[in-house]
């Protein structure tokens, strides 16, 4: 029964752990577009926050992932010429809280006086704040600069990861985002 014990609390260490870093993924799109005759992209002009003051290593990183990606998807550059998409993306950190959840709890004993029991119900504690890391990917009708796609992956964020580190976590982050794209069978 102590085996029992210890693989139980190893399991929900496990599982706790392998969430803490679990990146959550959204997609929305236009559902009158027809993704499967997309086959070129170009960047939009200041994609990735050229002009702002994001970290330009990170910015190509993500930029490269994404090029990667969209290779996969069977999309080409256009480099500069017109494509039939323009693609963008923003990265951000925000403050994300968590709490510990509800927990709920059942007691039955019985004694001298007879069977007595109860139950309770905890609402949680605060359990803290952190920073979250949030990529947006954006692509947008070239003619239009129309919505058509966007994807977006949430993370806990690195505080101090190397390069290589940085490079793995960007390559998963956008090859779930994109997993996404094209959306259904159009």
């Amino acid at each position: 029964m102590e085996r029992f014990g210890r693989l139980a609390v190893l399991l929900v260490a496990a599982l706790a752990a392998g969430c803490a870093g679990a990146t959550r993924v959204t997609q929305d799109y236009a559902p009158d577009i027809d993704f499967a005759h997309l086959q070129t992209y170009s960047w939009r002009p200041g994609a990735g926050g050229e002009s702002s003051d994001m970290n330009v290593l990170l910015a190509a990183r993500i930029r490269a992932a994404l090029e990667r990606g969209l290779a996969e998807k069977g999309l080409r550059s256009a480099g500069h010429g017109r494509a039939d998409i323009y693609v963008d993306f923003r990265y951000r950190i925000q403050r994300g809280y968590e709490s510990t959840g509800i927990s709920t709890g059942f007691g039955l004993g019985s004694g001298r006086g007879g069977t007595f029991g109860g139950i309770g119900i905890g609402m949680g504690d605060f359990g803290g704040a952190y920073d979250e890391a949030v990529l947006t990917i954006d692509f947008l009708d070239y003619a239009s600069g129309t919505l058509v796609w966007q994807g977006s992956g949430r993370r806990r964020a690195l505080t101090h990861g190397d390069p290589e580190q940085w490079t793995r976590e960007i390559n998963e982050t956008v090859k779930r985002i994109l997993a996404g794209f094209p959306p259904g069978n159009k």
